[in-house]
């Protein structure tokens, strides 16, 4: 059998498996019940219009937010349109998966389509990068604040712009995935590794400099160090960064947040490189996008390198007391001495994550060496040798529960990486 005639057997496959099914008996249904069909119909296109809103990085509208959980409950009261939306959100995970295997076979050059898979890597880069800095079938466990991840194919630690660029440059010319990785203090990376290359930023030479209120880092340079440059040139609006781990980079293209601020109310330029290297950028505040944990970056795949903040005069010591504060604060409410990627949730409006997990019962519930910290709900932590099935099927856990009991859905809000793994919301 050649590759069209198992492209043809794998059409029929879907169009035969039991997912497809299901969807196609539950249409039919709701084809008798108008209603249904129409709730349901308003219900997909509600949430539709509510992800897209997202991904652009705008605030999700309080009105539009009632609708849509008032269309979810009429949904949970009539068995069609339930059957029909679990059946239709089902198939799309289907779909997606299945999508993502053949793209994933596309882009890594299985060998369903012919090609050589690449193994001399210091070959590869030759020219580039110094062999040091290229490490092949490395565990990504070492490279991430939880300690969890298998192997890389290869990752490679560029040490300047000039080198980050000829790698992404080398990538794309060969076809090859990249995925880019900073300090990397707020990812969950797969069990099977990461295919392709991995690109450190971190390890690019940090450079900063103070210009009056403006303050420009660029490389690896990491938020809690910005933050105390940053006192040391009298300047405030930047002291809740303090204790946030990674780079000023990785705070930048996700909006860190904390203490009530957040980058999006300090960040006046980002710098960075379109993903095949071939596209220098400079964003201004409103090319970014920002939203809850979002921003463009995490839609188009340009790789950030420089980050320009603007804040305000202040004085010196007051702003190191308020740091030390929230250094003070943050060892006494988080679980530090624990492997961790932060806080895995985003507040939907009107809730607090945290004590809805307390009032499911949840603290302290474990699957395998991941658990529900016991110091901070929010938190799932590593308690030695936790694997990311473990931590996943932790988090889906809390997820259904609160759900369950107070109907809402929370968000994740940790990067997900790696063979197998789809970034969830």
């Amino acid at each position: 059998m050649n590759t069209y005639d198992e492209a043809h057997a794998l059409a029929k496959a879907i169009r035969e498996c039991d997912e497809m099914k299901r969807l196609t008996q539950a249409a039919e249904k709701i084809k008798s019940n108008a209603d249904a069909g129409k709730m349901v119909k308003e219900y997909i296109m509600a949430q539709m219009k509510s992800d897209y809103a997202k991904l652009a990085g705008q605030e999700t509208d309080e009105q539009e937010y009632r609708h849509l959980q008032e269309l979810a409950l009429l949904i949970s009261n009539n068995s069609d349109a339930q059957e029909y939306l679990q059946a239709f959100i089902r198939w799309n995970q289907v779909a997606a998966d299945i999508q993502k295997i053949i793209s994933d076979a596309m882009a890594q050059g299985m060998d369903v389509l012919g090609f050589a898979k690449m193994t001399n890597w210091n070959s590869f880069f030759e020219g580039i990068l110094d062999e040091r800095l290229i490490k092949v079938n490395e565990p990504m466990a070492h490279h991430n604040t939880y300690g969890i991840g298998g192997n890389a194919d290869v990752f490679v630690s560029p040490a300047d712009k000039e080198s980050l660029i000829a790698v992404l440059r080398k990538a794309a010319a060969e076809g090859l995935p990249v995925t880019l990785i900073g300090g990397g203090s707020n990812c969950l990376i797969s069990d099977k590794g990461i295919r392709g290359v991995t690109i450190c930023t971190s390890r690019i030479k940090p450079e900063m400099t103070c210009f009056e209120t403006w303050i420009t880092a660029y490389g690896g340079v990491g938020t809690g160090t910005v933050a105390r440059f940053a006192q040391k040139n009298s300047l405030t609006g930047f002291e809740w960064a303090v204790g946030i781990p990674g780079t000023l980079c990785g705070a930048a293209f996700m909006n860190a947040n904390g203490y009530g601020s957040k980058m999006r109310n300090v960040v006046e330029e980002v710098y960075a490189v379109s993903i095949d290297g071939e596209i220098d950028k400079v964003y201004g505040w409103d090319d970014l996008h920002y939203g809850e944990s979002d921003s463009v970056f995490m839609h188009n795949g340009d790789v950030i390198y420089g980050v320009k903040l603007h804040l305000a005069m202040g004085d010196s010591e007051k702003i190191k007391a308020e740091m030390d504060d929230h250094q003070q604060s943050r060892r006494a409410k988080q679980p530090l001495e624990k492997r961790s990627a932060g806080t895995m949730y985003l507040r939907p409006p009107g809730y607090y994550v945290g004590p809805m997990i307390k009032a499911c019962g949840l603290i302290g519930f474990a699957i395998g060496d991941a658990e529900v910290s016991t110091k901070h709900a929010d938190f799932v932590v590593n308690n030695g040798n936790a694997s990311c099935e473990d931590v996943l099927a932790v988090l889906h856990e809390v997820q259904r529960r609160v759900k369950e009991k107070f109907g809402v859905h929370i968000p994740l809000d940790v990067r997900m990486l790696g063979e197998g793994l789809e970034q969830e919301r």
